[in-house]
């Protein structure tokens, strides 16, 4: 089990971390960077990014066809050169004024990330928070799943369901 340390700047730059022990059941990375596939996130592949520092990634799959954006969604998986520490899917709501048909997809991706990455169910919690656009954190066969909004100063936001 690997031990991962994410730390954030908060408000008038105050530094919270936190500790995650990473449990994920898919973690080679031929696995996770394939696990998704099955919701149209298809990545190119487990690369170097940096130093002992590597991931692999979706291109960004449109919801709907607002001008000049459409709300998108994304997967990532990272990790080291051998093993996936970390995984998530991003809902980024470019068009706040359809959300509908992003909801159902960012629920159906969410479901087989934790289902994937678990080896368990989405719970109902994990479900309400996303649909209530709430944070939520919590352990499923220890491995540890957030839910996080994130607004931005254009008015938009995102979405983003973690597993480490």
């Amino acid at each position: 089990m690997k031990i991962t340390t994410i730390c954030k700047v908060i408000v008038l730059g105050t530094l919270s971390c936190t500790t995650y022990a990473s449990n994920l059941t898919k973690s080679s990375p031929q696995q996770a960077c394939n696990a998704m596939a099955k919701v149209g996130l298809i990545t190119n592949g487990w690369k170097n990014r940096y130093e002992d520092s590597y991931g692999c990634s979706s291109p960004y799959k449109d919801i709907g066809n607002a001008y000049p954006l459409p709300n998108n969604l994304a997967f990532y998986a990272e990790g080291n050169s051998s093993k996936v520490d970390k995984v998530k899917i991003v809902l980024n709501f470019n068009d706040t004024s359809n959300t509908k048909n992003a909801y159902a997809e960012l629920q159906k991706a969410a479901a087989l990330l934790v289902t994937e990455f678990t080896g368990s169910a989405i719970t109902q919690a994990l479900k309400t928070a996303i649909a209530s656009r709430s944070n939520i954190s919590t352990t499923i066969n220890n491995a540890s799943v957030t839910v996080e909004k994130i607004d931005w100063p254009s008015g938009g936001y995102e979405i983003q369901v973690i597993i480490h």
